[in-house]
């Protein structure tokens, strides 16, 4: 696929820089409801992190580590994460 700049669109007039602002604005902007959802994406974040701190004696791996953490997510009610956990070598903490 071409990539596509002011220069060659060829699709409705539009006026990129003003949309570029207004798109920037509502990137600044957030509703309660916005707020609230980050906030509860918080709190399942950090009961997986803790999960994962609790039983990490007993985790092998870190794909078993990253299981851990998506279950847990799954379980509450977040079926997608926005990123997954980044483990460093568990033979660190298992000395």
């Amino acid at each position: 696929m071409p990539h596509i700049t002011s220069q060659n669109y060829e699709g409705p007039n539009v006026d990129i820089e003003s949309l570029q602002n207004a798109l920037d604005a509502c990137r600044v902007v957030e509703s309660q409801h916005e707020i609230s959802l980050v906030r509860h994406a918080v709190q399942l974040s950090s009961l997986a992190h803790r999960s994962i701190l609790y039983n990490i004696v007993s985790l092998q791996s870190e794909p078993e580590v990253d299981a851990h953490f998506i279950d847990i997510c799954i379980s509450q009610g977040a079926r997608r994460q926005a990123y997954s956990p980044k483990c460093s070598d568990l033979a660190l903490y298992k000395e």
